[in-house]
């Protein structure tokens, strides 16, 4: 999955929405939100920001994943652009106790 980073972000995106959606892991998740996803917002084309934040808007579980990332560790543009979904501070993790229910008719991983 990380491999795909640099050469197809909008995949990798595609990968950490559907972990979202998926699993129920709050360990996995916060790997995806501080691995991949915080590849991804390193330096996102403006694109695929937009991408991300309408994907925020949707989804309570891809929300609590922005929360993920450390503020240092992506770029400014992308900060401004998540700022308003997370709950934690700049460099706080979510909490696992905190992480939201599953999507109605989503699979669960086995």
């Amino acid at each position: 999955m990380c491999v795909c980073s640099n050469d197809d972000p909008e995949k990798l995106l595609a990968y950490v929405v559907l972990g979202a959606a998926r699993s129920d892991d709050p360990g996995f998740l916060a790997v995806l939100g501080c691995g991949p996803l915080e590849n991804i917002l390193r330096n996102p084309s403006p694109e695929l920001l937009d991408r991300i934040v309408a994907e925020a808007r949707k989804s309570v579980r891809f929300r609590w994943l922005l929360n993920c990332p450390f503020r240092i560790a992506i770029a400014p543009s992308a900060w401004d652009a998540i700022a308003r979904f997370r709950i934690t501070g700049p460099h706080a993790a979510p909490a696992a106790d905190h992480l939201p229910p599953r999507p109605s008719g989503a699979t669960p991983d086995r």
